[in-house]
């Protein structure tokens, strides 16, 4: 732990109207918070910075039976304005997932991702990163919170990119951080990475970004941007952008959170066209160098850099680590009961 500081306190009725939508709940504990800073790990093996908040629980259960719960957002975007600590827009997050765990008596760690409201910008869809970064938010949790506050387990939550992050914790749990008991990890309407992000490159145009109202794209140029901003620099992390929407697009993520990014890169205007496929959005000349290194053709210096790091993001889930739940809507667009079914049977 680097920093704390108070943060809020809410009484067991004011979490009660808070999670009024979400039904059978019968919440008997308000909470005290903490904005509490903490040192991390990052997947290019520097030291980073994460923050996070912790619920305490002015009615907390019998410690026996108390777990560290660590729950990861689901917000995907760039902007410190946008880390869950600060942002207004998560609080349907925070009701709805975090605040049924504090309001129940548990110890509630809430991260905000290393780069998120701290030096540099995180690591969108990276697994190393997101897992680091939450694995030492249960840690510092830990460190935090009075002996008896809580027992050794720790069990991870979280929607859409939060649940890439619990699973994550699961599969990293065991070599980044054994001292923790992971029990289990719970994720709702996600994913986890089953093959290199290079190999969407060498899908080119075969590879939709059109989804309902355009996550995937908004997603998909968030992980470029950010795998050229760890690759090579702030200043050329525009450059993994075809060049007539480069920045336009650089433009929307570095500033936006992410309703509004999807929105921005799914609406037409007088000089941009939202692109359909991955060949559209990705600079042509980066994305062949790509493809041939994937190929064993040639790589360049750059190329190779993106493929080690995008194979690294591909690490197995533990199947001696805790347990997987995985949830999702049977109507639901992307993941659906069927990814999840590839996943778990991965």
């Amino acid at each position: 732990v680097l920093g704390c500081a108070v943060s809020e306190t809410a009484t067991a009725m004011e979490v009660s109207t808070r999670t009024l939508a979400v039904a059978g709940l019968t919440l008997t504990s308000g909470y005290d918070s903490y904005l509490i800073a903490y040192r991390t790990s990052l997947a290019n093996g520097e030291t980073g910075v994460g923050t996070m908040l912790l619920y305490v629980p002015d009615t907390p259960r019998n410690e026996q039976d108390s777990p560290i719960v660590v729950a990861n957002h689901g917000g995907v975007d760039l902007p410190d304005a946008c880390a869950p600590s600060k942002a207004v827009q998560l609080l349907s997050f925070t009701n709805s997932i975090a605040l049924p765990w504090a309001g129940s008596g548990y110890p509630v760690a809430l991260p905000d991702f290393a780069g998120k409201g701290t030096v540099g910008i995180p690591g969108v869809g990276n697994t190393q990163d997101l897992g680091y970064s939450a694995l030492d938010a249960a840690r510092a949790a830990r460190n935090a919170l009075p002996a008896d506050a809580a027992n050794d387990d720790v069990l991870a939550v979280g929607s859409a990119e939060g649940g890439h992050a619990a699973y994550a914790m699961q599969a990293l749990a065991g070599t980044y951080a054994p001292e923790l008991n992971f029990v289990a990890a719970i994720g709702f309407a996600t994913s986890y990475p089953t093959i290199s992000y290079a190999d969407l490159l060498r899908a080119g145009g075969l590879f939709p970004l059109v989804d309902g109202i355009g996550i995937t794209r908004a997603l998909t140029a968030l992980i470029a941007y950010s795998n050229a901003y760890h690759l090579y620099g702030e200043n050329r992390a525009r450059e993994i952008f075809a060049p007539a929407l480069r920045d336009y697009v650089g433009n929307a993520v570095e500033t936006q959170c992410s309703l509004e990014l999807v929105i921005t890169l799914a609406t037409d205007t007088a000089d941009y066209a939202p692109p359909a496929v991955i060949a559209g959005l990705i600079e042509p000349t980066f994305r062949t160098d790509v493809v041939d290194c994937l190929n064993a053709v040639n790589c360049t210096a750059d190329a190779q850099a993106f493929v080690d790091r995008a194979a690294a993001n591909v690490a197995p889930l533990d199947a001696s680590g805790g347990d997987l739940l995985f949830i999702s809507a049977l109507d639901g667009s992307r993941p659906n009961v069927q990814d999840q079914t590839c996943l778990l049977e991965w």
